[in-house]
């Protein structure tokens, strides 16, 4: 055996052990499986015992059954990433290659889960990267994930605020800017919301956006009664209830749909007027409450949100606006005087693969 082959297994043998098998991305097995074994679960390496030729190269076979065992299957956007050099005392020829890889993510969408994931929740990555020397045998580095990056991980561990490990080698992260290739259920679908074309109280006409009122939205938006409760239905959509205040009616005042240019999961907005608020002392103004009904691009509702307070034309100041902010994977709603926030997540699925996208004809009109 060439020498330098045998020094880099020794460093890899020594990096395992004082790197957890876990942070590389792999399972520990059985206790029964021998230096020998061919285990896709890629076993852990006794840090007391030599390392062999068996270390190869795993097959694709080896790598899909890793992808089928891995207990989280999410769609993620790669937000931060930080790498520092595994450095060991004992282990100097660790430090220039071996990394310990941090990072945080966006689940723009689920496959499965065992933690309980939803789209929106932000994740902690951390796993080991250890590069193969030239010429050596065994398994390619678990790659490491890239800023603005979207991929389909397959990942173990997590849970509550515990980091997730890559779960699949060198194939748990599938980079999908870079056209890999997908199992069947979808690939990332990229950021849930543009949040240049969305409005807020203190910008209801972002450019871009698509806004409709009076008749050019009644053909989109209908109020009815049902069980004498006042309901809206967007596109032919079930109703979804209004939160009226008083007897009046609600009315319907704006109507932003998905512009063209926007995410296929672009979430609409419906702007309707709720009813008078009677002032609590020693305040004397009666308010007009304008509330927004936020959906999905399949008109499922997510929230209904206070908009505005408007005040009547008597000199005073006008009311304070709640302060929106839109990011591509959450709404967050502050209240300008006591300043709690309140946090929507967006949610959407992708678009299907041929066809027209429901409702998005009605929002490019």
């Amino acid at each position: 055996m060439p020498r330098h082959c045998s020094r880099a297994r020794s460093v890899f043998a020594a990096f395992c052990a004082f790197f957890p098998v876990a942070l590389l991305g792999a399972t520990a097995p059985a206790a029964s499986a021998q230096p020998g074994s061919t285990d896709a679960q890629m076993r852990a390496i006794d840090p007391k015992a030599s390392v062999d030729s068996t270390n190869r190269t795993p097959t694709a076979a080896d790598y899909k059954a890793l992808q089928d065992r891995a207990p989280e299957v999410l769609l993620l956007s790669i937000s931060t990433v930080k790498t520092q050099p595994a450095t060991v005392a004992d282990v100097p020829e660790a430090a220039g290659g071996a990394l310990a890889v941090a990072s945080r993510a966006v689940v723009l969408g689920v496959i499965r889960t065992a933690t309980n994931r939803k789209v929106g929740d932000v994740i902690t990555l951390y796993y080991g990267y250890v590069p193969l020397k030239p010429g050596a045998d065994g398994q390619p580095p678990t790659p490491i994930v890239q800023e603005g990056v979207n991929y389909r991980a397959y990942l173990t561990g997590g849970g509550g605020d515990n980091p997730y490990r890559a779960a699949a080698g060198a194939q748990s992260f599938l980079n999908s800017n870079a056209g890999e290739n997908y199992p069947v259920g979808g690939k990332a679908t990229g950021p849930v919301a543009d949040p240049t074309l969305l409005p807020t109280p203190n910008n209801p006409k972002p450019p871009g956006s698509l806004r409709l009122t009076g008749s050019g939205m009644e053909s989109f938006v209908k109020l009815a009664q049902v069980g004498g409760k006042w309901t809206v239905s967007i596109v032919n959509s079930d109703p979804i209830p209004l939160q009226v205040i008083g007897d009046a009616p609600p009315v319907l005042l704006y109507y932003y749909g998905k512009p063209a240019a926007a995410p296929y999961t672009q979430p609409l907005l419906v702007i309707y007027r709720a009813g008078t608020q009677p002032p609590t002392p020693p305040a004397t103004r009666v308010l007009t409450i304008e509330r927004a009904l936020i959906l999905d691009n399949d008109r499922h509702l997510l929230a209904d949100v206070l908009w505005a307070p408007r005040g009547p034309d008597d000199g005073q100041p006008p009311p304070l606006l709640p302060v929106w902010t839109w990011f591509s994977y959450k709404l967050e709603i502050a209240d300008a005087e006591t300043q709690k926030v309140q946090t929507i997540l967006l949610s959407g699925q992708p678009p299907p693969a041929a066809g027209p996208v429901p409702g998005a004809s009605g929002a490019r009109r």
